[in-house]
């Protein structure tokens, strides 16, 4: 596994701190034994972009590996890849090179935080669904499912790509983020049918910002 980095990631969180406190109710409650998966492959997207989904995989990867699980943050989205930014990587290899015989296991970086690891997006491809529909990336989550004790991929948004549809029904679970500013609620409901559509379980959902004003998080079950 490569270790190079640029810098130490930034961090949103706080000890103590009510984002911290909500992210780790969430990661307790939902994704380290609240809730009954098939695997420990969770996917999280939102319907649109600019909802958060980004961090909520950053917040929810580093909460999860503070209990001592070994967890990988997978940036499958390789339109617009984001998740290196948040922890100052280098994309110069990951995801996205698989397909071409990079080897995988050279393109997940440790990050500083003890037990956690990132694979980033790579270059962007130019058939983005080739590289989710290939037999190199199924290899890739299979492995990482028996690697990892906690595995979290980070996708693009459901109503604007199809990527998401393609990895809905090979994980566990799917957590949904909405941005409670900005989320058009019909929006949300046909992300959501879309996913059901598919056989992805949603077993959850971040409520990003609500309405009222200031930042704040919430899980929430998605009936």
């Amino acid at each position: 596994m490569a270790s190079k980095r640029r810098r130490k990631s930034r961090t949103s969180r706080n000890a103590g701190s009510s984002v911290t406190e909500s992210y780790q109710t969430i990661g307790a409650n939902m994704l380290l034994g609240g809730v009954s998966l098939d695997s420990n492959l969770i996917l999280v997207t939102s319907a649109t972009s600019g909802e958060g989904k980004t961090s909520t995989v950053y917040n929810l990867g580093i909460v999860s590996a503070e209990t001592g699980k070994n967890v990988l943050l997978v940036d499958a989205d390789l339109r617009r890849p984001q998740l290196h930014r948040l922890f100052y990587i280098e994309n110069e290899a990951g995801l996205s090179g698989i397909v071409g015989g990079d080897k995988w296991s050279e393109c997940i970086v440790k990050s500083e935080i003890p037990h956690l690891y990132v694979m980033p997006s790579g270059p962007t491809h130019e058939n983005p669904n080739a590289v989710l529909y290939s037999r190199e990336f199924t290899n890739f989550l299979e492995h990482c499912c028996r690697q990892f004790d906690l595995v979290i991929i980070d996708s693009p948004p459901v109503l604007e790509v199809s990527d998401a549809l393609i990895l809905a029904p090979s994980v566990g679970g799917i957590v949904f983020v909405i941005d409670g500013k900005r989320t058009n609620r019909a929006s949300a409901r046909r992300a959501i049918s879309a996913l059901r559509q598919v056989n992805g379980r949603i077993i959850g959902g971040v409520l990003n910002r609500k309405p009222k004003g200031r930042y704040d998080y919430h899980i929430e079950t998605l009936g």
